[in-house]
C-alpha cells in the first residue's frame, strides 16, 4: 500500500517537497505508518530526532487518527507535528 503524507510544521524543515510517499503493508495501521516514517526520517533527514515523532499525530481528511486505527483506503494522511504556544 502506498501512503502519501502531507508535511507541515517542523517536517517542512527536513524535506523540500510538501509530501512524501511511503510503502506499507496492506492492512497497515497508523502506528505502522509512524514506524515507517521514523525509519525514513532517520535515513534521509539530517538533524532528525525521534522525539519529534513521539509528539506527532496523523490525520485523515475527516479525523485525527490513533495508532491502532487503519490507514484510510485512499492512503492520504496529514502529519500534525508538535506545536507550542501560549
Amino acid at each position: 500500500m502506498q501512503v502519501t503524507l502531507q508535511l507541515f510544521g517542523v517536517y517542512r524543515r527536513f524535506q523540500e517537497s510538501s509530501a512524501i510517499e511511503l510503502t506499507c503493508a496492506d492492512g497497515a495501521t497508523i502506528g505502522d505508518v509512524k514506524a515507517a516514517l521514523g525509519a525514513y526520517a532517520a535515513s534521509h533527514w539530517d538533524g532528525w530526532h525521534e522525539r519529534i515523532l513521539r509528539s506527532t499525530v496523523l490525520a485523515s481528511k475527516e479525523a485525527v487518527l490513533r495508532n491502532d486505527d487503519p490507514v484510510p483506503p485512499d492512503g492520504h494522511l496529514a502529519i500534525l507535528p508538535p506545536v507550542s504556544g501560549g
